[in-house]
């Protein structure tokens, strides 16, 4: 039974951009995840252990995020997935987008983000 979890504006902080200045100051960013997976266990058997919990989800971002510095947000995205495929055996596919609100840029106005799409090698 193929199952997606959902997360949905979980807030990291990184040191994220290609000036400088974003990277020194550091910034929020906003992460869209979606993993597919079996959970017939889980549906079938109402026990966390047959599940993935949402809050080691957000806590595996978070703290990703805040490992290191990184110019892209593609590499964020992918450095994401990475941890998620090695910390999690159960997932099959793992679909991350990253909104990046502020935008340090002279003439840029809105938001930015970027979608990866990944299934385990």
């Amino acid at each position: 039974m193929l199952t997606e979890i959902h997360l949905e504006q979980v807030q990291a902080f990184c040191r994220l951009g290609i000036y400088e200045n974003e990277r020194q100051r550091g910034q929020a960013v906003m992460v869209d995840l979606k993993i597919s997976l079996d959970l017939s266990d889980a549906c079938n058997g109402d026990k966390m252990e047959d599940s993935i919990s949402y809050v080691a989800l957000s806590h595996a971002i978070q703290d990703v995020a805040k490992s290191k510095e990184f110019n892209l947000i593609e590499h964020l995205c992918k450095s994401i997935i990475d941890k998620l495929f090695a910390d999690h055996e159960k997932i099959n596919t793992v679909d991350i987008k990253i909104h990046k609100p502020v935008i340090n840029a002279e003439g840029f106005t809105g938001n930015a983000s970027v979608r990866v799409k990944a299934d385990r090698p």
